[in-house]
This record gives C-alpha cells, sequence and structure tokens, in this order.
C-alpha cells in the first residue's frame, strides 16, 4: 500500500476502530471521495452509507451519478437528501451548514466528515478575522457526539495525493473559486498573502486550535458543579481566573460577560471584599462566594418504580440523543429537545436519564418515555409525586 494510502488508512482504523456502520457526508469532492475510500480499505465489511446534501443552488447530477458509480464501487447505500437554504443575517455559508448538520443530526450513528487540517487552519484564521470569542479558536472539533473527522491531520494536498495513488475520481464545485464567500477569500487570498510572510501559518493555526482545545478542557474541569462558586478555588492567573469566571456564569445560563464586567470581576474576586454586587446583573460577592441572588433550587429526588435490569439512571452527557413520541421514532438531540423546551444550559447539565444496557435511552427527565416503551416496562417519577 502506498506511502500516503497507509497513513489515511491507518487514521481511520484509529478514529473508528469498531466495525460499526458508517453515514459518509459526501460532496463528490476530493475530500469526501478520499474518506469514503478509506473508510473502506480500513474495515472492508463495515456497513457504509453516502450521502449528498442537495443545496437546490445548482445542477449537482454529475456528482449523484459520480456518487453512484462510487458507491456500487464500495458497496455502499447512496442517498440525496435536498434542503431549503434559507438564509439569514451570517451569510449563505452559514445557512448551508445549518441545513447540512440538520439533516446529519437525524443519522443513527457515527457521521464521518471530510474536514482536513487545512479547512481547521482556514476555520481559526476566520474566526481570528472576525474578533470570535476565544473559545472559538478551538475551531472544529475533531470529534463531537455522533460526529467525526478522520482526515483532520492531513492537508488538502495530501488528500489530492491519496486521491492520486488510488486513481480516485472526484468533482470539484465550481462555487469553491467564487470570492463571494469568505471561506474562499480567506483560502485563495488572505492565507497565501500570509504564507509569504510565514510558510508555517497553517500549522501555527492549527496549534494555536489545539491549545485553546486544551484550556477549554481544563476550564470545563474546573467548572463548579453549583451555582455558588469559592473563590478561594479560581487561580491566580487572571487569563485562567476569566476562562473559569466566564464559562460558570455561562454554564448558569446567562451571557457571556462583557469585557468591562469581566475585568470589574477579576478586581471583585481578588481583592478583600466581603458582600459586595457586580456589575453582572443578579452576581454578587458574599464573602468567600460568588452566588447569584436566586438560587436554583436542588434537582428534586427520582423513584425508579418500574425499570428493565441492568438499565441506570445517569446524567445527560454530551451527544445524547432521544426518541421523543412527538417525533414518532426520529431520533434529535436531547440538548435541542431541551432548547426548545426552555430549559437553561444549567439546568440541562443537571437533567437524568435512565439508559438501557446497550445505551439507548428509555426515559429523559423533563422530557418522559421514549417512543416504544410503555408505562408498564419503565416507570421513573419523582418522589414528591410530579
Amino acid at each position: 500500500m502506498a506511502h500516503i494510502t497507509g497513513k489515511v488508512v491507518r487514521a481511520m482504523q484509529k478514529a473508528i476502530p469498531s466495525p460499526e456502520g458508517v453515514t459518509v457526508g459526501y460532496s463528490g469532492g476530493p475530500d469526501s471521495v478520499v474518506l469514503a475510500d478509506a473508510l473502506r480499505l480500513a474495515t472492508p465489511s463495515r456497513p457504509l452509507s453516502l450521502l449528498m446534501i442537495d443545496h437546490q443552488n445548482r445542477d449537482i447530477s454529475k456528482e449523484i451519478a459520480q456518487m453512484k458509480r462510487h458507491g456500487d464501487q464500495l458497496n455502499a447505500l447512496c442517498r440525496v437528501v435536498p434542503v431549503a437554504v434559507e438564509e439569514t443575517g451570517n451569510g449563505w455559508e452559514d445557512a448551508a451548514r445549518k441545513a447540512r448538520y440538520h439533516v446529519f443530526d437525524k443519522e443513527e450513528g457515527t457521521v464521518a466528515l471530510g474536514h482536513t487540517a487545512s479547512d481547521q487552519a482556514e476555520t481559526v484564521l476566520m474566526r481570528l478575522i472576525r474578533g470570535d470569542n476565544w473559545r472559538s479558536l478551538s475551531g472544529i472539533p475533531k470529534k463531537r457526539g455522533s460526529y467525526v473527522r478522520p482526515l483532520f491531520e492531513f492537508s488538502r494536498q495530501d488528500i489530492l495525493n491519496y486521491a492520486a495513488e488510488r486513481g480516485l475520481h472526484f468533482s470539484l464545485d465550481p462555487s469553491n473559486q467564487s470570492r463571494d464567500y469568505f471561506r474562499n477569500r480567506v483560502r485563495h487570498e488572505i492565507l497565501p498573502i500570509l504564507r509569504r510572510e510565514n510558510p508555517s501559518i497553517d500549522d501555527g493555526l492549527i496549534n494555536l486550535a489545539r491549545d485553546i482545545s486544551s484550556l477549554r478542557a481544563v476550564v470545563e474541569q474546573n467548572r463548579p458543579a453549583t451555582d455558588r462558586l469559592d473563590i478561594h478555588e479560581l487561580p491566580a492567573d487572571d487569563v485562567m481566573r476569566a476562562a473559569i469566571l466566564s464559562d460558570w456564569i455561562q454554564a448558569c445560563g446567562r451571557s457571556r460577560p462583557s469585557r468591562e464586567s469581566m475585568q470589574q470581576l477579576l478586581k471583585l474576586t481578588s481583592s478583600s471584599a466581603g458582600s459586595k454586587n457586580s456589575s453582572i446583573p443578579g452576581l454578587r460577592r458574599h464573602y468567600n462566594e460568588l452566588r447569584w441572588d436566586h438560587e436554583i433550587s436542588p434537582p428534586p429526588v427520582l423513584k425508579i418504580a418500574i425499570a428493565p435490569k441492568d438499565s441506570r439512571l445517569r446524567l445527560v452527557q454530551p451527544g445524547d440523543r432521544f426518541r421523543p413520541h412527538r417525533l414518532k421514532g426520529r431520533s434529535k438531540k436531547l440538548s435541542d429537545l431541551y432548547a426548545e423546551s426552555k430549559v437553561s444550559r444549567w439546568r440541562r447539565s443537571q437533567m437524568r436519564v435512565l439508559a438501557a444496557s446497550d445505551g439507548r435511552l428509555l426515559w429523559a427527565e423533563e422530557v418522559g418515555l421514549a417512543y416504544g416503551v410503555s408505562s408498564t416496562e419503565v416507570d421513573v417519577h419523582r418522589s414528591d409525586g410530579y
């Protein structure tokens, strides 16, 4: 097996070690074509599905025909799903991305996407140019919930080299050359200028994303588990202190504090003040604690009257999907269901689910029984009778 081909295939085996079925987000471009090919080489018996999204902004009949030919070669199921792209103030690109993920979110099992290291560098630079908050500089996650991006360690040139080694045919979307789109301007105009000044700029942007991702992990690990924060447990470093405070405030269901509010809060938590209000509405220092004026009541005690053997009650986890009765068997992210029900971000992290031994969710707090589960199989209720 040729050099780059072997490296990519090994990356597939590492990213998705089990032989479970995978849906590939397939556009017909080099990234998705290489991704599908490498997944099949990595696990010949794996159930594979190629899913193409039709944004209905141009004729994609050639791409569909190519996908069907490739699907036949890979013994993969091929599907095309049309979407309506409703452009908002963030532009067509953002609206199209949201439309794609709305379809991907409904897929069962792992969804593999063809993002590369080059995409990561572009994304981080775009967010820097826009002046986004520090968290966003972690870029695109390699794995999140059911999504996995196995090509993340390879550049766009690596992907083209793989396609050449394997003799793969792919399509090139003409819109990728249009300067009407922000990403294309970054890719074709801004990054080439930066590379002349620093040939390693792509690696620098990717390393920045990794560093910010590590910082986010530390911040989340140090997030207080309650709506009160012990000031003595905050780090002395102002950058880490500000990051943990901002994360905690947002976890409590409040909006991200402004730079001015954060500067005031840093002074408040570093001083010897006894009790004093902060500039953030509802948040005050009470001796060695930060606390909110309106306390969040502790979660109610749950009683499991009936449940299958080996099922267990646990907290909601990122990526959890649930089949509510109103969707008649279709699954949806629990985080989205809670958002639709106006459950605050803070309370969402405290919600509990009953999981079967095979991982299926049978019941979810504030949602109820899963589709197809009857009250004779599962009975979970609050001990106060509600």
